[in-house]
């Protein structure tokens, strides 16, 4: 239940209520019985802490959670964990979250799951290292999630993050004393924004 309702939880911004529900059920006994349900559940239960300020206890949930993915061995199911991973890691460890949400990238492959590679390749894009890599990949990105029909997080690229990253940048390059590259105040200009095409999935992984 909490595995197929977290995310329903999460958008209506019940963190309480969640997290109450995923100790609960991560708490009886026989939790373990399918742990790929577990291990969902535990990321669905980085979140809640996320938003609720309890950040120092998230990777030590994501720590177990990877480890239960990677006994499974589900390619979808690490894929899955370790894009989750990569998205913590953004704020903070960028080359970090490069690297998990790239090995995000080769398990979705390997399972041939067109949904979770489009939604890895958006937390790769927004990991990238600089502005004319973060351009690219939102386009590459942009392009796999429209193909895959996920229009939600299509949205969530191209709206809020690359917003969010241009208004802190911008502040930044205010705020300091030091000179800062140009370029990364104009990261989402709309023209920089819009969805490429005709770039294969192959073609492109194979670049990466």
């Amino acid at each position: 239940m909490c595995a197929g309702l977290g995310l329903y939880w999460l958008m209506r911004n019940d963190y309480v209520g969640a997290l109450d529900w995923i100790d609960r059920a991560l708490g009886v006994a026989g939790a373990d019985v399918d742990p790929s349900l577990r291990a969902r559940s535990l990321c669905r239960k980085t979140w809640c802490l996320w938003a609720l300020g309890r950040g120092d206890e998230l990777h030590t949930v994501m720590d177990e959670a990877e480890v239960v993915a990677r006994e499974v061995a589900s390619p979808e199911l690490l894929s899955y964990v370790l894009r989750t991973r990569a998205a913590h890691e953004l704020s903070d460890r960028p080359d970090a979250a490069a690297a998990l949400a790239d090995e995000a990238l080769h398990w979705a492959s390997v399972a041939d799951d067109d949904w979770a590679f489009a939604i890895a390749a958006q937390t790769r894009a927004l990991a990238s290292a600089d502005a004319a890599e973060l351009r690219e990949r939102v386009d590459w990105a942009a392009t796999l999630l429209q193909q895959a029909g996920n229009l939600y997080i299509l949205a969530d690229l191209l709206v809020p993050a690359p917003t969010v990253r241009c208004v802190t940048t911008a502040i930044a390059t205010r705020t300091s004393r030091r000179p800062r590259d140009p370029d990364r105040t104009r990261t989402c200009a709309p023209k920089q924004l819009g969805v490429a095409s005709g770039d294969s999935r192959d073609r492109q992984a194979r670049r990466r």
